[in-house]
């Protein structure tokens, strides 16, 4: 069983997140978290933007409120993956023909517990609180976790194919090519990262006499986080990607996001001493107390701490279905350092601009690691050279179905 505390791989503008994802097909501005090669596709010369994003969500419990069966609960923590998270970022960006540059504040990290053995046992007969529990047990593998919070500085380039390459390309073809482009993104990144550990590996709670008593791997362990002692962890990252035009209604897109990582070579350790205290006489090796007042507190390690960036790999396209609508389709795998499985994500969106100055959007999205279906919406307020986009995710939450919640605002100048 892995048990995981997750962020975004990637900022969200508000379009993306009412069409369920950073879509590899998005074009202008909105591409700009998801593929470089999309901003080559917009109108304008000039763009400044804003993009505030956030959420948090859990894959194992909906919001409904229903009783739960805490027996089954737990042999379900020992079988699937569980995970709940939350995420931020904001910040702004400009565009200038085919470049772009950004400047983004960025909070993302991943924890994990890989459990040998999860046993959980309820007394039914329980009175008080220390005859709720008649049997806990754990055999751990590993417990820990990665993070970041930084700032993020970006500069983008697109580039489109020449047309004497897309004349040659079309010769003797039915379907006519209208455009291929590529970008690149390259990140300089500043900020603090963390690992959290832990030295224990086997833990036991139990009932026995009404007395509730504990046992671990040994009398003295550790949980600690490892962390940046400034906010002096550094690295570069880079995004790749391309999309092509297909008789003006057709697109293909593909792009790898986040090639990259931070190191940070002056760390401290802050945490707990979890000791056990006063052995039974009567069951040697179990022990009546379980004591955690002894803090670490910045203790100093020669260890150098890294965080690879969520890798992302993006593979989808879009159809101009008529002059007003437009719909999208994605398929997304997100590897997370720390995490042996990586996630898949399939999502599919429309917007529909019946209203030119109001864009209707909502999407329908999977992912394998929260194990939940998603519906979001979003709209925007689009007048001839200011826009405002929001977007919101789950519609579930309006009859208490959902196990996340997101949301983000976007505005954008552009002449």
């Amino acid at each position: 069983m892995i048990f995981t505390i997750s962020s975004a791989a990637a900022a969200k503008t508000a379009k993306s997140i009412s069409l369920g994802d950073n879509f590899s097909a998005l074009e202008g501005v909105d591409s700009f978290n998801a593929n470089p090669a999309g901003l080559i596709e917009r109108d304008s010369n000039w763009a400044f933007v804003s993009d505030s994003y956030g959420g948090a969500w859990g894959n194992f419990i909906a919001s409904s409120g229903d009783d739960i069966d805490l027996n089954d609960a737990f042999e379900i923590i020992e079988e699937e993956n569980l995970a709940s998270g939350m995420d931020t970022a904001f910040g702004g960006s400009m565009y200038y023909s085919s470049f772009g540059a950004g400047l983004n504040a960025n909070i993302q990290g991943l924890a994990y517990s890989d459990f040998e053995t999860f046993d959980f046992v309820l007394n039914q007969d329980a009175i008080d609180v220390n005859d709720d529990i008649d049997v806990l047990e754990m055999e751990i593998n590993s417990i820990g976790g990665k993070g970041a919070a930084y700032a993020d500085a970006s500069l983008s380039y697109g580039i489109s194919l020449s047309e004497e390459r897309l004349a040659s390309l079309n010769e003797n073809r039915d379907a006519e090519i209208n455009d291929i482009n590529f970008g690149v993104t390259g990140h300089y990144l500043q900020g603090a990262i963390f690992e959290l550990q832990t030295t224990i590996t086997e833990f036991k709670a139990e009932t026995l006499d009404n007395e509730l008593y504990y046992s671990m791997s040994s009398e003295t362990e550790e949980i600690f986080a490892r962390h940046s002692e400034e906010a002096a962890a550094s690295g570069y990252a880079f995004d790749l990607g391309m999309n092509m035009r297909v008789n003006d209604k057709y697109q293909l897109a593909f792009s790898v996001m986040n090639i990259g990582e931070m190191k940070d070579d002056n760390v401290v350790d802050n945490g707990v001493y979890v000791k056990l205290e006063n052995e039974s006489s009567e069951n040697p090796g179990l022990y009546k107390d379980l004591n955690t007042d002894q803090e670490i507190s910045d203790r100093e390690t020669d260890e150098t701490l890294t965080y690879t960036l969520p890798r992302t790999v993006r593979l989808g396209g879009s159809m101009d279905y008529s002059e007003d609508i437009t719909l999208y389709g994605d398929y997304a795998n997100v590897s997370y350092d720390g995490l042996d499985d990586s996630e898949h994500k399939f999502g599919m969106g429309a917007e529909a601009r019946w209203m030119k100055i109001l864009p209707l959007r909502m999407g329908l999205n999977y992912s394998s690691l929260r194990r939940d279906i998603e519906i979001p919406v979003g709209l925007g307020i689009h007048f001839s050279s200011y826009k405002l986009d929001l977007g919101f995710n789950d519609l579930g939450a309006l009859w208490n179905a959902n196990k996340g919640v997101s949301f983000a605002i976007s505005s954008r100048l552009e002449f």
